[in-house]
């Protein structure tokens, strides 16, 4: 029973404290919830913007399959070594390798950043062509 008094005491002190920060930023709610009428306005005028998500998970899956070949024909260049205790063949990396396999991880990473910010590019300039007309 005291377990239960004290659990209430806390959720009434959380929830007034709750409360005070609505109070505190009524302005910011207010205004973030007439950006989130002016989005349902915009999507509803430009439903194709519904679809874009799908593209890009597409895009960058496709992205992603060619990167790892990539990265995989590139790990398998290096030349093979046969071990003399007779345990199975591996690939033996060199420094020119591992430096050509970090630079490629660079570039992959480099370009699915550029993927990333080539799509919020569309939707950001879709948007302000629709909001501006």
């Amino acid at each position: 029973e005291v377990a239960t008094k004290i659990a209430a005491c806390v959720c009434f002190v959380i929830s007034f404290v709750a409360l005070c920060m609505a109070c505190c930023m009524h302005k910011s709610v207010e205004v973030g919830a007439a950006c989130i009428e002016v989005a349902c306005e915009t999507i509803f005028e430009m439903p194709s913007l519904l679809l874009l998500p799908i593209l890009k998970a597409v895009c960058k899956g496709l992205l992603l399959l060619v990167l790892v070949i990539g990265f995989l024909e590139l790990y398998s260049s290096a030349p093979i070594k046969t071990p003399a205790d007779g345990t199975a063949p591996r690939l033996e990396q060199d420094l020119s390798g591992w430096e050509a396999i970090l630079f490629y991880l660079f570039v992959s990473f480099w370009i699915v950043v550029f993927v990333n910010a080539l799509y919020q590019f569309i939707v950001a300039y879709g948007v302000a062509e629709y909001y501006y007309t």
